[in-house]
């Protein structure tokens, strides 16, 4: 920040290189008494829509505390008191400190609360630096001369930000791709090189367990340790466990255990590796878990890679020497403070999916080939923390129960439990219903259910409560899905009245939300839709996809034909709310997620034969209307299809590609040739008659951006030439001069209206004497007007 002077009076100013344009505060502007120059019209877009606002602008001089720089600024004014407060640090410690500002002037050293009024642009800020700049060690801050003095911000490390710079531009690839609007193929990562590492690097202990690297972003390093902020972490955690002495016994006793299993170590005095991390960690209690509290930690600054369906095993698998020192964690314990660091693989990191997937899948290649059936089961089975195995025959279920279990404990990831539907596959002691991916099972009817926690109405209903609610109901399957999106829409309309997060919605919101909370209930639906069948020959999979101005969703209906008959039922479906303000046309693109759905049940369901049929249709189809030929379609209808998933794909982008192409040429090349029509000394050859489609010559460079309207009335002068024109756009009546039209080459006339036009002449006819009389009015009238104005 850097102190400025306008009109005598001393403001801090905010330089915000991320800008392109010079803010100023409402405050400001009433404290300065300054008067906008123009006021410039513009589109705000935010979450809840877009609105048009009419900004003020301002022109002004800011001039540096000494009074010899001056600089001529245009500032945009802003509805806001202030933007921010900023703590100025105290200088002179600063300057204690830090041995390159020593000999630094900077105003105003005393540490204390500035508000800002100003925030200064990319273009004033190129203006007003100079060249020098000064650093310090790495980390230090910067010292850097601009025209209105020395400011000091941030710090480097001097490390290489090409890396950071690639994973920047991806990332924004990956958010702008058009596989948000579904039109693009599904890609997938190519990681051979990094498999192919993780294969070289993996090795195996004395007693079979599996000991990895971790696979950090080529190029990255640690160059400082974070420490003393983990120590501050530390302390308010510390705090909160002190608030609950049971809970700190658990925690305790947590820490002790996984030191006593060798999950952690305590970590040396001198690290072992080139980085050093302390993760954050903290108690997170589950009632309904078989582990109620266990620690959280996270970490970061890891190579992303596919997350695999795995088993809840990250614990068993063990971290090489030189990379342990970056999973280090403090806690206190009798107020002294302990270091430890994993020597197994922590849940949270980024990383850990793919390295218990990885180690998996290179364990199950190292299996004789007797266990080949197993193994496949396994790979195609294994969900996060579930296995989950299907079959009519007994036998070969226990077969496969007894062979995962050596082929898994021989690699340390033991299975502690088993549950089934049949009771001589079950553990003793197994509760039912149990829980299983999240689902209610209940093992004797053999039902998933879906839970919908009960709302009561003596509760506030806020944006917070709202949300909460919505975000309990577990639904992979999107069983209620389109039910959902009621609530979704209702907490959207809450954003909507810009409350904040604790404030009570409106009262109508508020009578809306609990009706829909009391149709609520909780739904059960078969695990099987084949049910005891033991031969399914052939599954059908009707995929419907379909758009409103509510929601957009796409469903999947199951035929399964098997030995006794056919059954049908709803296999998954999904919903999304739908965007303000977007076409029906643009919405249909839900076609694409009803083209993955179909591809990943085909892919879930591979073993059996199975036919996919895909229909897209729109409630709402859009009318060929002139401002459409004009103007042109922003997307296209999809039409339905019916054909193999990838197929459908391809056949989306093609005609995606030709139908747009074909609007923006209409559009761009032949809208345009209809605006050349000739002229004679800047006036149109020919006079619009009523029923024309004419163009409204406007300031706008891009001609496709003028009005246009059709001529209702030709207006003439006092010889009886037509001079002008009343033309009717959107609704309302505008006047033109003929110099200010151009005609098109499209009449608008319907029969309708020449209908009317022969009723009206006729009538005309026979009420001669009354017309005349009215024609004398107006020219009576025309001749005032003009008298008047000279």
């Amino acid at each position: 920040i850097i102190p400025v002077n306008i009109k005598g009076q001393t403001l801090w100013a905010y330089l915000d290189t991320g800008s392109s344009r010079n803010f100023i505060s409402r405050e400001a502007v009433k404290k300065l008494d300054l008067n906008p120059t123009h006021h410039e019209s513009r589109e705000i877009v935010t979450v809840n829509g877009t609105s048009t606002q009419s900004i003020p602008i301002f022109q002004t001089t800011i001039t540096s505390l000494d009074g010899k720089v001056q600089e001529e600024i245009e500032l945009t004014g802003s509805r806001l008191q202030d933007f921010t407060t900023v703590k100025r640090p105290d200088m002179n410690e600063l300057k204690m400190k830090y041995t390159h500002t020593q000999d630094k002037r900077f105003y105003m050293t005393a540490k204390g609360e500035h508000p800002i009024h100003l925030i200064l642009g990319d273009g004033t800020y190129s203006r007003i630096r100079t060249e020098k700049v000064y650093k310090g060690n790495p980390g230090d801050p910067l010292v850097e001369e601009t025209t209105f003095g020395w400011v000091i911000h941030g710090g480097e490390d001097y490390s290489s930000d090409a890396c950071m710079f690639t994973r920047e531009v991806y990332d924004y690839e990956q958010l702008y791709s058009l596989d948000v609007l579904g039109v693009e193929d599904r890609g997938e990562n190519d990681q051979m090189q990094v498999l192919a590492e993780f294969r070289e690097n993996i090795t195996r202990q004395e007693d079979g367990r599996y000991q990895v690297s971790i696979p950090w972003i080529p190029g990255s390093k640690l160059t400082t340790t974070n420490e003393q902020p983990s120590r501050r972490r530390l302390f308010n955690v510390s705090k909160k466990l002190a608030k609950d002495e049971n809970l700190k016994q658990e925690y305790e006793k947590i820490i002790d255990d996984q030191l006593a299993s060798g999950v952690i170590e305590k970590a040396p005095d001198e690290p072992s590796g080139e980085r050093v991390y302390y993760m954050p960690h903290k108690p997170v209690v589950r009632q309904d878990a078989a582990t109620t509290k266990h620690p959280v930690l996270t970490i970061v600054c890891l190579l992303s890679l596919p997350s695999n369906h795995i088993q809840k095993a990250f614990l068993q698998i063990a971290i090489k020497e030189e990379d342990r020192d970056a999973f280090r964690f403090l806690f206190e314990r009798d107020e002294k403070e302990e270091h430890f660091r994993f020597a197994r693989v922590p849940f949270g990191v980024e990383a850990s999916p793919f390295l218990l997937g990885t180690t998996l899948e290179y364990h199950y290649d190292q299996q004789s080939p007797e266990l080949e059936e197993t193994v496949t089961a396994l790979r195609e089975n294994t969900y996060v923390d579930n296995i989950m195995q299907t079959g009519n025959n007994i036998d070969k279920l226990e077969k496969f129960k007894n062979e995962s279990e050596v082929i898994l404990e021989s690699a340390k990831l033991p299975i502690h439990k088993w549950e089934s539907n049949i009771a001589t596959l079950e553990d003793e002691n197994m509760s039912n219903p149990s829980k299983i991916l999240g689902h209610v099972w209940d093992k004797r009817e053999d039902t998933l259910e879906i839970q919908v926690p009960a709302v009561r109405e003596t509760e506030p209903v806020t944006k917070r409560s709202i949300l909460s609610q919505l975000g309990k109901v577990y639904d992979p399957l999107g069983i209620i899905s389109p039910t959902m999106a009621e609530g979704k829409h209702i907490y959207r309309e809450a954003c909507e009245e810009k409350k904040g997060w604790n404030a009570e919605v409106s009262p109508e919101l508020k009578k809306q939300w609990h009706k829909w909370n009391k149709q609520l209930k909780n739904v059960k639906v078969p695990r099987s839709l084949a049910g005891n069948s033991k031969e399914t020959k052939a599954i059908e999979l009707h995929v419907f996809a379909d758009a409103s101005n509510l929601a957009c969703s796409a469903v999947t209906i199951a035929l399964v034909e098997h030995s006794s008959g056919t059954i049908k039922g709803l296999l998954t479906s999904k919903s999304r709310i739908s965007k303000r303000n977007t076409s029906i046309p643009r919405l249909e693109l839900v076609a694409h997620m009803a083209a993955n759905m179909a591809k990943n049940l085909r892919n879930a369901l591979h073993r059996h034969p199975i036919k996919t049929i895909v229909i897209c249709e729109s409630g709402e189809e859009e009318v060929l209307t002139l401002n459409v030929l004009i103007r042109g379609r922003n997307t296209y209808l999809l039409d339905d299809i019916e054909n193999d998933v990838d197929e459908l794909t391809k056949m989306l982008k093609r005609i995606a590609k030709a139908k747009n192409n074909a609007w923006k040429r209409w559009q761009r090349e032949y809208v345009h040739s209809l605006m050349e029509s000739q002229r004679v000394n800047g006036k149109p050859v020919n006079t619009p008659e009523v029923g024309e489609v004419v163009l409204v010559v406007g300031e706008e460079k891009n001609r496709s951006e003028w009005k246009k309207g059709k001529v209702v009335r030709q207006v003439k002068g006092k010889d009886g030439v037509v001079r002008g024109v009343v033309l009717l756009h959107k609704g309302h009546t505008i006047e033109r001069p003929l110099q200010l039209v151009c005609p098109l080459e499209i009449r608008c006339t319907t029969q309708i209206e020449q209908r009317n036009n022969e009723e009206k002449q006729t009538g005309e006819n026979e009420r001669k004497k009354r017309g005349a009389a009215i024609e004398a009015s107006k020219k009576i009238r025309e001749l005032a007007e003009n008298e008047d104005a000279d």
